[in-house]
């Protein structure tokens, strides 16, 4: 589900914009978001993140909001449902022995050859708002709405040659650098859904 309706957008700058322009400006602003407050504001079915935690961390921090896991994999080898606990309400994987691999069979007493002490671990899952919440929303219209009112002037370029000038728009990509909140709005939000940007790598 988008974070709004173009229509909305409308309403909310008092115009009509082209649904291109409109479009790249809720992209833009639900961009922003998800990058400063680590929250998944586009609902995703069963993607996998790629971990990499010590070898005796206990916890793994999931995106926010995840509302179930469906696997879990240490270097490659698939866990059981009952090696690890999804603790929902933190939005966080639980394994009371760490997350093991190579370095965890060390710990055993096993002759492996350690290089580092990290291990891969693969979290397949469902993540994002199915409808996100009203001050999401809200922001989201407002940072769209930035990005709309700044298009023209940031991507406007002009090309003069002797008497010859042409003045153009591009895609509107640069609006991106010119919206932004508040620190404390900003703040905000982090404290009530996020942890501040999340470092993953999707696969």
């Amino acid at each position: 589900m988008a974070l709004f309706e173009l229509t909305e957008l409308a309403s909310w700058v008092q115009s009509d914009p082209d649904p291109a322009t409109a479009t790249l400006a809720r992209e833009q602003a639900t961009t922003y978001l998800e990058a400063e407050t680590g929250v998944s504001l586009t609902r995703q079915e069963d993607v996998t993140v790629a971990y990499s935690p010590r070898w005796n961390d206990c916890w793994i921090d999931l995106p926010v909001p995840t509302t179930a896991v469906s696997s879990v994999a240490v270097d490659g080898s698939t866990l059981g449902v009952n090696d690890y606990q999804f603790v929902r309400d933190l939005f966080r994987l639980y394994r009371r022995v760490g997350w093991g691999g190579w370095s965890y069979q060390r710990s055993l007493g096993r002759a492996m050859l350690i290089e580092d002490d990290y291990v891969s671990v693969d979290v397949t899952m469902p993540s994002g708002f199915a409808a996100p919440p009203a001050e999401f929303k809200t922001w989201g219209l407002i940072l769209a709405a930035q990005a709309y009112q700044l298009m023209p002037s940031l991507n406007r370029q002009s090309v003069r040659i002797d008497d010859f000038a042409e003045t153009f728009a591009t895609g509107g990509e640069l609006a991106a650098m010119g919206i932004g909140m508040s620190p404390k709005a900003l703040g905000m939000l982090k404290s009530r859904y996020g942890r501040g940007a999340v470092s993953v790598a999707a696969r």
